[in-house]
């Protein structure tokens, strides 16, 4: 299901390589933002509507006919009394704005996400799942630095079966239908880099770097990653509680080096997750503390977009406790080995920058403790949207850059 979602959200992206108008080069290719969002979630005839205001992060591409981003809840509330507690979840999205966005008028666009909505009714499990959310809207530019949008959001087969009591399931239909307005604030630092002076800057920065050893570079990675699991655990017997937990955040930490004229990266990566659940007296938690070397071989530049791929292997620590109705009856701690595939791309306007966007992707092959009695092996998927990457020696040699 998530790589049914990956592949319209990867269908979308390609298409914006086809489109584009104006002056288009490689320091005008993206723009970063930050927003607030407010969206309304109609319950129909059948669940209670809710409002919820939200964060979102994202970045444009392909010269403003791309837009991906990363939408985080602040909080979801019920606008009546409804034992229901209802989220629509972090939601990962791209969308296509076929003219780019509006200047003097509103402009339309569609888009498609995955979104992870979550349920609760009074004391039972909290359910959540992968969605394909479909979306259409209007995008009008303000003062060239901002933007409103109003879009319209169905979410393709909200329907679910829950556990309101330990013995049974109800059909429930969460909400399908979001209104939102949101209001976005761009960034751009790399827009001035196609002049003159800035060309001849560029030009003696690099030639500094390559004299003073920086253009091959440490660097500190901090970033935001959510986990997916890609199985049901073994060892979540209850039958009332969903086979998968919940989609889980945690900081992706690294420190790596950067291989120039190879053009690849290598790096040790730590992200500390905590999966659980729990419904109706029963409860299971699972904090894992992932360690792993990667190394991975940026693939081409189009444009300072620069993908890559490559594989990881390290160790995960997994701290198991299960209760059931306040009662201790399971647990484990211990070491295991861990490894998988890297996948995503940099945003990479010069050779020379100091800090970098990066999207990482990571699956991680089935790991965890196992025997007879018990099994914490599961397979996850990693998704980071936007990590920070920073090279500290470029940014202690630019006093030595002269044009």
């Amino acid at each position: 299901m998530v790589s049914r979602y990956a592949f319209l959200l990867i269908t979308l992206f390609t298409l914006t390589a086809l489109t584009g108008s104006g002056q288009r080069h490689r320091y005008n290719f993206a723009q970063s933002y930050i927003g607030v969002q407010t969206d309304f979630l109609s319950g129909g005839q059948t669940a209670p509507d809710f409002a919820a205001p939200r964060m979102v992060i994202g970045g444009s591409h392909f010269w403003y006919h791309a837009d991906f981003y990363i939408s985080f809840p602040v909080s979801t509330f019920a606008l009546s009394e409804s034992p229901w507690s209802y989220s629509e979840g972090v939601t990962t999205g791209g969308r296509y704005l076929l003219f780019g966005p509006g200047q003097n008028i509103p402009h339309p666009f569609i888009g498609a996400s995955w979104m992870t909505p979550s349920l609760r009714i009074g004391e039972g499990p909290t359910v959540q799942s992968s969605r394909l959310g479909l979306e259409a809207g209007l995008s009008l530019v303000v003062r060239k630095r901002h933007s409103f949008e109003a879009r319209v959001q169905y979410q393709h087969k909200a329907g679910l079966d829950y556990a309101t009591s330990r013995e049974g399931l109800t059909s429930i239909s969460p909400p399908r239908w979001t209104f939102g307005l949101t209001f976005k604030k761009y960034f751009d630092i790399t827009a001035g880099n196609a002049s003159p002076e800035a060309k001849a800057w560029i030009a003696a920065a690099e030639k500094t770097f390559e004299t003073r050893g920086a253009l091959s570079a440490w660097s500190v990675d901090v970033g935001l990653t959510a986990n997916v699991v890609g199985g049901g655990y073994a060892f979540a017997e209850a039958p009332f509680l969903p086979l998968r937990p919940e989609i889980t955040l945690a900081p992706d930490l690294s420190v790596g080096y950067y291989f120039h004229r190879a053009d690849l990266g290598l790096r040790i990566a730590y992200r500390p997750f905590h999966i659980h659940q729990e419904g109706h007296g029963y409860q299971w938690q699972l904090r894992e503390h992932r360690l792993s070397i990667e190394g991975f071989k940026f693939l081409f530049d189009y444009h300072g977009f620069v993908p890559f791929v490559g594989l990881s292997a390290g160790a995960v620590y997994q701290d198991y406790t299960a209760r059931d109705r306040g009662e201790r009856f399971a647990g484990h701690a211990g070491w295991s080995p861990l490894a998988g595939l890297v996948f995503g791309w940099d945003i990479r306007p010069t050779d020379v920058d100091w800090l970098i966007l990066r999207t990482n992707l990571r699956w991680n092959a089935a790991a965890g403790f196992q025997s007879a009695s018990l099994n914490l092996r599961s397979s996850h998927l990693e998704v980071n949207f936007i990590q920070l990457v920073v090279y500290p020696q470029r940014v202690l040699n630019l006093k030595h850059v002269v044009p």
